[in-house]
């Protein structure tokens, strides 16, 4: 993995007005991550990536951020039947 995927990611983050420094639990809601989003978060060690199926709620209190794409939002939606 190169720096720059690392890189790119932080400004993505950074997007959220998250900061280099701040901790951030990201949620994802394919069965499968993307390899290159697991591969740029092992050079982040302040990022937690999870899957929406694995939520956790220490996690949740812990961190500064929660991001979650569409699906993780559809997934949690799913798991505590929220209409």
């Amino acid at each position: 993995m190169t720096t720059d995927s690392s890189n790119l990611l932080r400004s993505r983050l950074a997007a959220y007005r998250a900061k280099p420094t701040s901790q951030v639990y990201l949620l994802y809601g394919n069965d499968e991550p993307e390899a290159d989003l697991i591969r740029a978060a092992d050079n982040m060690p302040e990022l937690l990536v999870a899957n929406a199926k694995n939520v956790n709620v220490h996690p949740l209190l812990k961190n500064q951020f929660c991001i979650m794409d569409k699906k993780a939002v559809e997934v949690l939606e799913e798991l505590y039947k929220i209409d």
